[in-house]
């Protein structure tokens, strides 16, 4: 038996996904644990830009569970790049059902739109046939579309999609869904009737362009901020975080983070640390002062019980924290000390902007207080009352976020106007398969019958 040391470090991602293929084809278990074990630790953000090309690799490799885990959690939050890619309409109808089967964040039409590109390829009776001209299809066509895409149509959720897309994109493929399904969406346009079975909505996405937070850690922190549970689901198209102001491009002294903080309503600091990845960060819900809204004072703490500071463990898990205000009258400091830039409590979490008495450009976190400011039964570190001083070298990023509600105005004329044209297509439906007819009940007046 031949022993050695592998090291990774220097070699490209793609040759070691190879190297771990023929690890698993040989059964060097160890070897194989070790590679997903490199990845993870050190290839997040590789693993996430090439998330297809990993899947379709190890999807088959009974050996690979982690990596295979962690690909179908990137699936779920970022599901368009891998359905963009080369190989995903030639994916196994098994693995993209188990995959349709989860809550992705994704608009519905837009799922719609990749099962049935997917269903085009899978469908023998259709290769060759023009998908914008239906007149040259026939009935078996039709039918042979609807057996490869009939696994897939229970987990679509078809009410989510509006009345213009419908309309536009899926009524010309009418013949593929079940019938009872097609009468049940024009009924909810038409008048409002929701049905009992009526799959709940998918969990929106919170929009921010961070590069510290995922989507999933922006959903945490808006539930925590309307003091909901960490898993509840967030309304399409409701929040989203802008961002005011990044560390690393807009500059760390006190007078540029006051100046982009101030009078901007309430807002999340987050801060990564580079040593281990950990996200930590604050709440604050009443906003920040500019330097003359509190006079002469020094020193001025908000009230509030909805503030809070939180930890949400690195990219490799989401180990989540939150630890509320409990002292409401020192939940905010303002302060025009000269290093003070934005703080938490009473030294629970302070960002200093200048160089502090040490000589330190530093970060402070407090995750048990001495004077009890916060919550004490989730703290971050083992030691009571531990006191981390980062210097800003151990800074990976730092930015500020507001978080905003989108106020969403609908297109009445536009939806009126869909919803006509979906109640004119559904008369030609019903005239051309029998069920309608018209008959006059008495003198001028016309009556229709639906059987």
């Amino acid at each position: 038996m031949y022993t050695g040391i592998l090291d990774l470090k220097g070699s490209d991602c793609s040759d070691i996904l190879d190297l771990l293929v023929v690890s698993d084809e040989l059964l060097i278990e160890e070897l194989v644990t070790f590679i997903q074990d490199y990845f993870y630790e050190y290839k997040i953000d590789w693993l996430r830009q090439n998330s297809s090309k990993v899947f379709h690799t190890v999807i088959k490799l009974e050996s690979c569970k982690k990596l295979q885990e962690y690909c179908y959690e990137i699936i779920y939050e970022f599901p368009k790049p891998f359905l963009n890619s080369l190989e995903f309409p030639r994916l196994e109808k098994s693995i993209l059902l188990e995959l349709v089967k989860q809550d992705l964040i994704i608009e519905e039409i837009d799922l719609w739109n990749y099962l049935f590109k997917w269903g085009i390829v899978h469908t023998p009776e259709l290769e060759g046939k023009n998908i914008t001209d239906l007149s040259k299809w026939d009935e078996e066509d039709f039918l042979a579309l609807k057996n490869t895409l009939n696994p897939f149509i229970s987990h679509v959720r078809f009410f989510d999609i509006s009345s213009r897309d419908f309309h536009t994109i899926i009524w010309p493929f009418k013949k593929v869904l079940p019938e009872i399904l097609c009468e049940d969406v024009l009924s909810f346009h038409m008048a409002g009737n929701i049905p009992e079975n009526k799959l709940p909505s998918r969990n929106g996405i919170v929009t921010n362009d961070s590069v510290i937070i995922r989507s999933k850690h922006a959903a945490i922190l808006v539930n925590w901020a309307l003091k909901k549970d960490d898993d509840t689901k967030i309304p399409k198209n409701k929040y989203k975080f802008q961002l005011i102001h990044r560390g690393s491009n807009d500059g760390f002294s006190v007078k540029t983070m006051r100046s982009a903080c101030s009078n901007k309503g309430p807002i999340f600091l987050i801060v990564k640390i580079k040593e281990n990845g950990t996200i930590i960060g604050g709440f604050n819900p009443l906003g920040y002062k500019n330097d003359n809204y509190y006079g002469k004072n020094r020193e001025y703490f908000g009230t509030t019980t909805d503030s809070f500071i939180f930890s949400l463990g690195n990219n490799k898990d989401c180990k989540k924290i939150i630890s509320r205000v409990t002292n409401e009258f020192y939940a905010i400091c303002e302060s025009r000390y000269t290093n003070l830039a934005l703080s938490f409590g009473n030294s629970d979490l302070i960002i200093k902007g200048t160089y502090d008495v040490f000589g330190k450009y530093s970060l402070l976190f407090v995750t048990e207080n001495i004077n009890d400011h916060f919550q004490k039964n989730t703290v971050l570190h083992e030691k009571e009352y531990f006191v981390v001083n980062l210097e800003r070298k151990y800074w990976e990023e730092f930015k500020v976020m507001e978080i905003m509600k989108i106020h969403q105005f609908s297109r009445c004329t536009a939806m009126a106007r869909n919803t006509i044209m979906l109640a004119v297509h559904y008369i030609k439906y019903l005239l051309s398969t029998g069920r309608l007819s018209f008959y006059n009940s008495s003198e001028n007046i016309v009556a229709a019958q639906i059987s």
